[in-house]
């Protein structure tokens, strides 16, 4: 891997961008800094692994990320520049985020239950507006989880705004959910709506449903679904076995009586966007707020880059979303973004590792 990065850097794609430093690697390929020496502006990099340029299949997923996030223009979605190949290596060319994902977050602070409710409300309507541009457009991502939602530094030092990534198996409105050569749908089995663990035909409903685990895991620091591995998960899942929201959590039982409702085993029962998943949402927490206790874990990150290597070297399936950077005394910064379902691969062998959709540097230009 070592001699493969070596090889790569100061390589030029599609006689445009200049690979620089290495950031993260996913099962579909790596992510990296580039300088687009047309503009002369840093951009991120996702490159298509050898392995996975030559299967059609992948090739074409690959593609379709692209075209699927190029369409959308919103805050909340990590925006897409350019895509191309070099030689027979396809890549997309993003802009280059400067932050954390939220799974960073966690391990960085060990615990998501600090989070103040209006903050998570507030998280939840970030992510919300763009999940709901990309459903405007017929796009469905399929795989929200803490580690495809970026927290990125805004103009304000005491805020941050959200942005969904890594849209790499999001699939048309109209289509059915995909499967793989396995016969299995593509996703977290944690964050997973009972019809797309199925196979069933799915619509944006499922996003929907994620971004509600997302928010019940951020209040209580659990999973509403668990299970010993990714099937038995998937069981507990189709089956509607749940953890509950309980006091001393605020307004425990207007919350709970919300995530019934998004938990709902018929999707008709369930919210019918997004938006109004997060309208509802902040109706039960009470309050919107900004995201203050992102902004904190995002400094924290920067200004203590030690603690968040030693974070990362007690996990495993680990990214590095941090090159070097000028305000930081030990010139690197890391932010791990493995993912949580460690248990994916028994369900989905083909299912990419938590891919950094677009990787996070504390510094950038402009």
């Amino acid at each position: 891997m070592v001699d493969l990065v070596e090889e790569l850097a100061g390589r030029v794609l599609g006689e445009r961008y200049k690979l620089e430093s290495h950031l993260a690697d996913g099962g579909m390929g790596a992510v990296w800094t580039a300088k687009d020496l047309k503009l002369g502006t840093d951009v991120a990099v996702k490159l298509m692994s050898v392995e996975g340029s030559m299967r059609a299949d992948l090739r074409a997923r690959f593609e379709q990320e692209a075209k699927a996030v190029a369409l959308l223009r919103n805050r909340h979605v990590v925006e897409v520049l350019d895509y191309g190949t070099d030689g027979d290596t396809p890549f997309i060319v993003m802009e280059l985020l400067d932050g954390i994902d939220l799974l960073a977050t966690r391990d960085h602070k060990e615990s998501w239950q600090d989070w103040p409710l209006a903050e998570v409300a507030g998280l939840v309507i970030q992510v919300a507006q763009g999940l709901g541009a990309a459903h405007k457009m017929g796009i469905i991502h399929r795989d929200v989880k803490p580690a495809n939602i970026f927290l990125a530094r805004s103009e304000s030092p005491e805020d941050v705004v959200a942005k969904v990534i890594d849209f790499g198996i999001a699939k048309w409105a109209e289509s059915k959910a995909i499967l793989t050569a396995t016969n299995v749908a593509l996703g977290s089995p944690s964050y997973m709506a009972p019809e797309q663990i199925r196979g069933q035909k799915i619509d944006a409903r499922v996003d929907a449903w994620a971004l509600a685990v997302v928010a019940f895991t951020l209040l209580t620091g659990e999973l509403p679904f668990v299970g010993k591995n990714g099937p038995d998960i998937a069981r507990q899942v189709v089956a509607g076995n749940r953890r509950f929201v309980e006091p001393p959590i605020p307004n425990a039982k207007r919350l709970e009586r919300f995530f019934s409702r998004a938990f709902a085993q018929n999707p008709d029962a369930r919210f019918r966007s997004v938006e109004e998943l997060a309208g509802e949402f902040v109706v039960a927490a009470d309050a919107p707020g900004p995201l203050r206790t992102a902004a904190r874990a995002v400094s924290e990150a920067v200004k203590d880059p030690e603690g968040m290597a030693e974070t990362q070297d007690a996990v495993t399936n680990k990214l590095v979303r941090g090159p070097k950077t000028p305000d930081v005394s030990s010139g690197e910064r890391r932010a791990d973004g493995r993912d949580e379902d460690l248990e994916e691969t028994e369900i989905d062998d083909d299912r990419l590792n938590a891919s950094a959709g677009a990787a996070g540097r504390t510094r950038r230009s402009g």
